[in-house]
């Protein structure tokens, strides 16, 4: 769900649908040059199930693929799509090369307030910035002010530092940021998916076995 989520913001932000529907509006006919995403560099901030899962989409539109994750190193089956993988303390030195950066970071001591003013500094001014995984892990007045000051280009969010987000927030009022109400891993069949995995961890557990999207309570994730 979240990683066709992640794909349906990009197109919707740079295929200017956003853009499209306000112009249906108005009954504003103007058009535009469309960007692809072809040969485009995407860069998923945590390299778990969903941006795997994300990635081999990616690849199918001739995207180049960057993981980011604590040790630099890639296990296995997340190898196969990916062009590069970067620690998350040596970002700075890569995201200069990003057109989309896509938070899917867990809250640990490590991540709170990881994408600051001095992250997006190093972005690109072209980028997109997307956040789909903790609220807490995005310094949101440091966000608002770049965005201001066009040192990124636009923004998505599905999460934030509080939650529902008060009607007070700038953030509503930003036209280069996409708002939703955290919804980005909802399906119409959720329920039955999870109790799915709920019971399949039931007999795992009762026969000693290792569980399924087992968390590490040390490293939060």
């Amino acid at each position: 769900a979240i990683s066709e989520y992640i794909i349906g913001s990009i197109l919707h932000v740079k295929k200017k649908f956003n853009v499209f529907e306000l112009n249906k509006a108005s009954c504003k006919w103007e058009r535009y040059w469309l960007e692809s995403l072809e040969n485009k560099q995407i860069t998923f901030f945590g390299y778990g199930e969903i941006a795997k899962k994300c990635a081999a989409i990616c690849k199918a539109f001739g995207m180049h693929v960057v993981a980011v994750n604590t040790s630099g190193v890639l296990r296995g089956g997340q190898k196969e799509v990916v062009d590069k993988c970067v620690k998350l303390d040596s970002v700075l030195n890569i995201i200069g090369e990003s057109d989309f950066n896509i938070g899917l970071l867990p809250l640990t001591k490590q991540t709170k307030g990881f994408f600051d003013k001095e992250f997006f500094k190093h972005c690109k001014k072209s980028s997109l910035f997307m956040n789909v995984g903790r609220g807490q892990v995005v310094n949101q007045a440091h966000l608002i002010q770049v965005l201001k000051e066009g040192d990124i280009a636009s923004a998505v969010l599905d999460v934030f530092e509080e939650e529902p987000l008060p009607r007070s927030s700038e953030l509503w009022k930003l036209n280069n940021i996409f708002l939703t109400p955290h919804v980005s891993g909802t399906l119409e069949n959720y329920l039955p998916k999870a109790l799915a995995i709920f019971c399949e961890n039931y007999d795992l557990n009762l026969n000693g076995a290792l569980l399924k999207n087992e968390v590490n309570f040390d490293s939060k994730y």
